[in-house]
């Protein structure tokens, strides 16, 4: 066998020495280096390589790790730094960045960078770029990239109330709390606080998804000082903060809620009712589902229409009442009215976040019954999703992939998990297809087993989807997921010849290593011409191979070393011997 190359060991998927190996008294292995290792145009380059994310799923505001391999020939205890970009639909977030660092080596030096992910959930294409330093070979390989998927995994929910003893504590006990993506803070006023509204509740060092205001006065809720209304108006327009206004007796127009004009511009009510028509109503009313709010998202319970239609108008009894919410305001949805067309839930986007006014204060007593618990914790685990403008991950289709970027020509493969949960959380029979789209979208095979796939073998380099489709009893859904195909020129992202590799592999495979030229190919093709024909001679394997060079310093070719040499196998058995003869002498009584 006769290896011509520079000797730049670029493989990924096996090791050369141990192929080497693997030839040894069957064919010898002659090396040719070509190249010069010394060559001052290949010795100073930085390239990244074997980009790597932990985890394809990423929440926001968390922080990850992005695992990248840096190659540094001829700039060892050079200092450099790396910066992390995400970037989706054209905006850019600065995301991480190291300190300066010393390259400690030529090749092969990991490197964790420190990142924060955006708090806007969506697919984002994350890339690291290390420094530029003056007398590289080429700048084309100093930045990789990949795909990162950031979810929201945790919705921060603010509930301020009075003490009530059953709606808001069954709602977050039973329905919120069991949810592991909520995370509640839960204040309970007396009345009596004061100082910071802001402070207080965290508004202006805690982001929250969520803001629920239950049964309290506007006066009560800010301390006096309405620069919180202010504050929660900018959150719900700009930062698509969610807020649901809940009914009772101390709040709506007799809380003087209609007095704070940064609320009122929030609310898809105009609470414009004054005086006795402002009371609280303590007649029982059933819940009515309006036009609108039979097709709507927060109100389907159950999958099946006459079921979800039975447990909003058998199944749910009469509220204990509700408080007047007035007209509604424009762009604004009535969901639930009662049965005189007053108003009982509705609901409006206002900028980027979505608010929601519930006039009831009794779902707890009214809507828990031993048939509806299921209903009612869908009821408020559905509510604080919507308002999250988050999907219930416990009724989706779901991809995990391993790694959000393949090297080709380094024979990688795109292994991936999936899964469908039905409408409890539970997972879902479903017969699943998959197929990957690639940038001409040419569509491509993927093979699938059980909840995991594999795909292999793209044909070009871009960004590829992969989409996931599920039929089950009740539905079909569809997910898709994206990740990068690179043909990294590997050559030259390591372009200097290594004239060392190929001594090893010559080595370790019964040859020779010489340097390429005229003269010593041709001399090794006379020898070649001379040499009787070894498959006619019969194979042998030298054992003790006293021939045998370590492929490397590490201690697991050290001792292969030694063992096949003999040496190893002669210095245990003189151990041996003298050991005996000293224990015969104890014996014997001659020691």
């Amino acid at each position: 066998i006769v290896l011509i190359s520079d000797g730049a060991d670029n493989g990924t998927k096996f090791s050369a020495q141990e192929k080497a190996r693997q030839w040894r008294g069957i064919a010898p292995i002659h090396t040719f280096g070509v190249g010069n290792p010394d060559d001052p145009k290949f010795l100073k380059d930085i390239a990244l390589t074997r980009l790597h994310i932990a985890d394809s799923l990423v929440p926001a505001n968390t922080k990850f790790s992005a695992n990248v391999t840096v190659q540094a020939p001829g700039y060892k205890d050079a200092e450099v730094e790396i910066g992390a970009v995400m970037e989706k639909d054209g905006t850019k977030h600065e995301v991480g960045k190291t300190a300066l660092f010393k390259l400690i080596g030529a090749k092969d030096q990991p490197k964790k960078v420190a990142c924060t992910a955006p708090g806007e959930p969506g697919e984002y294409k994350l890339t690291l770029t290390i420094s530029k330093l003056e007398g590289e070979a080429t700048h084309v390989n100093n930045e990789i990239s990949t795909f990162v998927q950031v979810i929201k995994d945790q919705i921060r929910v603010l509930w301020v109330d009075r003490e009530r003893v059953y709606e808001q504590k069954q709602a977050i006990d039973l329905a919120l709390a069991p949810e592991q993506r909520f995370k509640v803070r839960e204040v309970k006023l007396t009345g009596n606080e004061k100082g910071d509204a802001l402070q207080f509740y965290g508004l202006d060092q805690e982001h929250f998804d969520v803001i629920i205001i239950g049964d309290i006065s506007a006066k009560q809720f800010s301390f006096g000082d309405d620069t919180v209304f202010e504050k929660i108006k900018t959150m719900v327009k700009e930062k698509k903060v969610g807020l649901l206004m809940l009914g009772g007796s101390e709040t709506f127009v007799k809380g003087d809620w209609h007095k704070q004009q940064a609320i009122l511009d929030l609310l898809p009510v105009k609470l414009d009712v004054m005086g006795g028509d402002a009371e609280f109503s303590t007649l029982p009313v059933r819940a009515r589902r309006s036009t609108e709010g039979m097709t709507h998202p927060l109100l389907i319970l159950d999958a099946d229409p006459k079921v979800n239609t039975a447990i909003w108008d058998e199944k749910f009894e009469e509220l204990e009442g509700f408080a007047q919410v007035g007209k509604l305001a424009d762009k604004a949805t009535m969901l639930v009215h009662a049965p005189n067309d007053k108003i009982i839930m509705a609901a409006r986007q206002f900028g980027t976040g979505k608010v929601v006014v519930f006039a009831g204060d009794s779902t707890a007593i009214s809507w828990l019954t031993p048939d509806t618990v299921r209903a009612y914790k869908r009821y408020w685990r559905q509510l604080v999703f919507w308002l999250a403008q988050e999907e219930d991950r416990g009724n989706q289709l779901w991809i995990k992939l391993d790694n959000r970027r393949l090297n080709a020509n380094a024979g990688e493969v795109l292994d991936f998990t999936f899964g469908l949960k039905d409408k409890n959380g539970e997972v879902a029979k479903a017969v699943f297809t998959a197929k990957v789209i690639g940038p001409d979208k040419q569509e491509l095979p993927v093979s699938l087993q059980n909840r995991s796939g594999a795909f292999q073998g793209p044909k070009e380099a871009g960004e590829h989807q992969l989409e996931i489709t599920a039929k089950a009893e009740d539905r079909a859904v569809k997910q898709t997921a994206r990740f990068l195909v690179a043909f990294d020129d590997i050559e030259m992202l390591r372009p200097a010849a290594e004239h060392e590799t190929l001594r090893r592999i010559a080595a370790n495979g019964d040859g020779r290593f010489d340097v390429l030229n005229e003269e010593t190919m041709l001399q090794y093709l006379d020898e070649l011409r001379t040499q009787v024909n070894r498959e006619s001679r019969h194979k042998t394997i030298h054992w003790p191979d006293w021939r045998r060079v370590p492929a490397s310093d590490h201690p697991r070719d050290q001792l292969a070393g030694l063992w096949h040499s003999f040496a190893l196998m002669t210095f245990l058995l003189f151990i041996a011997l003298l050991g005996s003869e000293w224990v015969l002498r104890r014996l014997w009584g001659l020691v």
